[in-house]
């Protein structure tokens, strides 16, 4: 760093960071003592000429001092900004491989260029690792909420600690916290956005909620769990009761979502149903957040008049 004409100031502070790395580790909530880190892969930095040879001499001086030698099958040289021949001619010099980028190190990716959303992959596969464990699924709630805050926070912050992280990235990461904290899976709540920042009133938000789950006790899921003995639809008595049916084509259901829907100025709802809202319900502002409570209080009061 030196030669480069680093300022000396600067290779202090560099020194200062890699030579006095600790470490504590939390065991059943107590710190370990201070621990001092210790690792064999090592980053050399140098330019295509001479200073490859006083390289290779320091390493030799090292592995004469210490007992420790080189393994060049596990060594590999990258090069930037340098011809075939020169390649050539320090590759056999050195006897190392040339490697290609990008690469992981310490678990985060290096690239010559700038990092592409597929770059970041392997965070969110470490994440949806981590959650998709078995031990994960025993969790309630809290413990749900505990394992995002103490691992995949964790895991967030020290990839944010070496790279910036794209806002695709971060949403996907919010995404999976918190399909996972309030379902128990790592799937993406595609009707998130019609539950977000609802208006209507809870007891209304909770029914929707439950309805997106498909866990309404309906006629037909009573059915087949064996607590009743038919299940033809409380209202129409003509068909079986299940949760499409009775929210959207029960013949009383739908003169309901005919008459609201109008008033609403809404005219192209024939294949109403949860993916009609779920494509219905985007965007922002005062008619937006109004359909969106109109959808919830409408499958509320259907479900009260089918109870």
């Amino acid at each position: 760093m030196a030669e480069l004409g680093i300022p000396e100031k600067f290779i202090n502070w560099i020194m200062l960071g890699t030579a006095t790395v600790t470490y504590r580790f939390n065991v059943n909530g107590d710190y370990t003592e201070i621990l001092e880190a210790k690792r064999d892969d090592v980053l050399l930095f140098s330019r295509g000429d001479q200073s490859i040879d006083i390289m290779l001499d320091a390493f030799q001086n090292f592995s004469k001092s210490t007992g420790l030698i080189m393994n060049p099958k596990k060594c590999k040289e990258f090069f930037g900004g340098m011809d075939d021949n020169t390649k050539s001619a320090v590759l056999l010099n050195t006897g190392f491989t040339e490697g290609q980028f990008p690469i992981r190190y310490l678990g985060i990716p290096l690239a010559s260029k700038r990092l592409n959303i597929h770059h970041y992959l392997p965070l969110i596969d470490k994440i949806v690792c981590r959650i998709r464990h078995w031990t994960a699924h025993l969790l309630s709630t809290a413990g749900r909420i505990q394992l995002v805050k103490s691992i995949v926070v964790a895991i967030t912050q020290y990839w944010m600690h070496c790279l910036p992280l794209p806002k695709a990235v971060l949403k996907r990461v919010d995404s999976i916290c918190r399909n996972f904290i309030w379902t128990g899976v790592t799937v993406t709540m595609d009707w998130y956005h019609v539950m977000c920042h609802n208006i209507a009133r809870p007891r209304a938000k909770v029914i929707l909620w439950l309805a997106f789950q498909n866990r309404l006790a309906t006629k037909q899921r009573l059915f087949r769990l064996g607590f009743l003995q038919h299940q033809l639809c409380e209202l129409c008595e003509k068909e079986d009761e299940s949760l499409d049916h009775s929210l959207f084509a029960c013949p009383q259901t739908v003169g309901i979502w005919n008459a609201i829907l109008h008033w609403m100025g809404i005219s192209d709802f024939n294949n109403l149903n949860f993916d009609w809202i779920k494509r219905k319900v985007r965007g922002k502002g005062a008619r937006m957040s109004l359909l969106k409570a109109v959808i919830a209080e409408v499958i509320y009061g259907i479900w009260v008049l089918r109870n």
